[in-house]
């Protein structure tokens, strides 16, 4: 495995850099910022459908792939897909492994603590159940309480499912037993094996399972905790962070953004505001 490792520059090369105007009004950077010159090298956690997963030839293809492969192109760059667990995430961008993470993150104070997030799309939280929801699962947690629940290991839901658990004892019910595994689609081999009574997930990934196997599924209630997601950028690339903005302003501008969100069946996705 190559590994990559990002070129940082001081205080003072960074603002010479920053000029005006590259492709279509977008501001330039210095291709020594990046992991790999001349690329834009994206860290996502393969696969959480529909923002990011894999053609039958192992060709990345979801939302968040169009999104960022767009926001390259306004760039000027080639894009490269970097497949990294999501525990991990965040460790790979601030160690210059990828440039970018574009993955479903969702916005939430400790994350913003380590990176920088600039808001594109809007998510919850949601369970999948076996079909007819035997244990009669929804998003009311004492419902919750003692089942088994697949999720991603470093995800919101397992620190909800944390939550949950504490008051589940403050209430005298028995806990959830946590299964949380690296991937989306392991988790997801828990609940269909019999293993896990709910997979915990977010909210489009959880519908795309759900409409793609409607005979196994169903949903676990509505959403929760619905927030903006976040393409993360390293503090260290303040010039960066600028472009990014501008790409991803130009293709909301030109409907661009809304056609690749149309394309997934995200269309009625809330499109939360730039900076």
């Amino acid at each position: 495995m190559i590994m990559l490792y990002r070129l940082r520059i001081s205080t003072l090369a960074l603002s010479a850099v920053l000029v005006n105007a590259a492709h279509a009004g977008t501001p330039a950077f210095s291709s020594d910022m990046l992991a790999i010159p001349g690329r834009l090298a994206i860290c996502a956690d393969f696969p959480a459908p529909p923002q990011e997963m894999y053609t039958d030839n192992g060709e990345p293809t979801g939302s968040d792939v169009d999104t960022g492969n767009a926001i390259a192109e306004k760039l000027g760059l080639k894009p490269v897909w970097v497949n990294t667990v999501f525990d991990t995430i965040i460790l790979a961008l601030n160690s210059g492994k990828c440039d970018l993470i574009v993955t479903g993150m969702l916005i939430k104070p400790e994350r913003e603590k380590q990176i920088d997030l600039i808001p594109y799309f809007t998510a919850g939280e949601q369970l999948l159940v076996r079909k007819g929801n035997p244990k009669k699962i929804s998003s009311d947690y004492k419902t919750v309480c003692g089942n088994k629940v697949a999720t991603n290991t470093g995800s919101a839901q397992e620190e909800r499912l944390a939550a949950w658990n504490k008051t589940c004892a403050a209430d005298g019910l028995p806990p959830i037993t946590v299964i949380s595994s690296p991937k989306s689609d392991t988790a997801l081999q828990q609940l269909m094996s019999d293993r896990a009574d709910a997979f915990f997930n977010d909210s489009p990934t959880v519908q795309y399972y759900r409409n793609l196997q409607p005979d196994n599924f169903d949903l676990g209630g509505e959403p929760i905790g619905v927030l903006p997601e976040g393409i993360g950028v390293a503090k260290a690339d303040p010039g960066l962070k600028t472009a990014v903005t501008a790409a991803l302003r130009q293709l909301q501008k030109s409907g661009d953004y809304h056609k690749i969100l149309e394309k997934y069946g995200l269309q009625d996705t809330r499109v939360p505001p730039l900076p």
